[in-house]
């Protein structure tokens, strides 16, 4: 020990270090790595006909991944014209691109009228007209934006050929949506098509994260307020749902069947330490989860345990 120095220091506080740790192991890592969503462009081809034997629409929409869904609709009601059949056919694509959750738009069409009045280039003179064009100016804040142009009919031939067979009631390919519209539905501007949500899921995340990417349109302004009002805590970080705060970490949002798990094997399991509700939710939120009824699924849990 004589050929030796040693020094003893006492240690300084940690205080601080624990700080810092928590914040270090808590903050995931992939939030500060991700880059801001862009929405992909969908394009729309649509076009309308108009001949003796009745009129026709259609509709074909190319989702960012290349795959065509083509749509195609006979339009059976008084007053249709060659303008009007250009005009549903921009209609049913805007409302297929609604339901399907496309939040950008890039319009083509072979009417130079129809995409110049939208334009505000031109301005519409029969009242008709100008309703179905109102109609469509109304469906431009379910979008984060759509641009139309028009370009020849030659380059819209798929659309053409669609609109003709609708118009003409001939058999349309078996990979055409096809129906048959019987309204001229002139007062779409004053009554909007109603959105249909379809959420099957019991899970109560799945409405907050369909609020959050878009996907989810409340039925009225109250109820869109409670929406935003409860989603505003919540993001979505590699499609799973987090909840935070200002000076709080983020919490793995999880289902109710999975939180009342993590609560059994707390409280039960091999390192069980049978503690009380407020505590054994405690205990799961240190945990890093998160669901909306930890203290009535916990207080369960303490009341039914044998053990207790």
């Amino acid at each position: 020990m004589a050929l030796h120095t040693i020094d003893i220091v006492p240690r300084s506080a940690i205080k601080s270090q624990v700080l810092v740790d928590f914040v270090a192991d808590w903050t995931p890592s992939a939030l500060s790595q991700s880059l801001p969503v862009i929405e992909a462009i969908w394009n729309l081809e649509c076009d309308g006909a108009y001949c003796k034997n009745g009129s026709g629409a259609s509709a074909i929409l190319t989702a960012p991944s290349g795959t065509q869904l083509k749509y195609a609709a006979r339009l059976d009601f008084l007053g249709c014209t060659n303008n009007v059949a250009e005009c549903k056919g921009l209609l049913l694509g805007l409302r297929k691109a609604r339901a399907l959750g496309a939040r950008r738009l890039s319009i083509k069409s072979d009417s130079e009228i129809i995409t110049n009045h939208i334009g505000k280039t031109y301005i519409a003179l029969k009242p008709e007209l100008a309703k179905y064009l109102a109609a469509v100016c109304s469906m431009e804040k379910y979008f984060l934006g759509f641009s139309v142009r028009s370009f020849p009919r030659l380059q819209n031939k798929q659309a053409d050929v669609l609109a003709k067979a609708a118009a003409e009631n001939d058999p349309l390919p078996s990979d055409v949506f096809f129906e048959t519209l019987r309204s001229g539905s002139i007062n779409c501007a004053e009554e909007p098509a109603k959105f249909v949500n379809a959420i099957s899921s019991e899970d109560w995340r799945s409405m907050i994260m369909a609020y959050l990417r878009g996907h989810f349109v409340p039925e009225d302004e109250k109820e869109e307020k409670r929406l935003a009002l409860r989603a505003r805590s919540y993001s979505i970080v590699n499609d799973t749902l987090y909840r935070g705060g200002v000076c709080a970490p983020l919490l793995k949002c999880i289902s109710q069947a999975e939180g009342r798990q993590l609560l059994q094997e707390i409280h039960t399991g091999m390192c069980s330490s049978h503690i009380g509700t407020r505590a054994l939710v405690g205990k799961a939120f240190r945990e890093g989860f998160y669901w909306p009824s930890p203290v009535a699924d916990a207080h369960e849990i303490v009341r039914t345990c044998p053990n207790c």
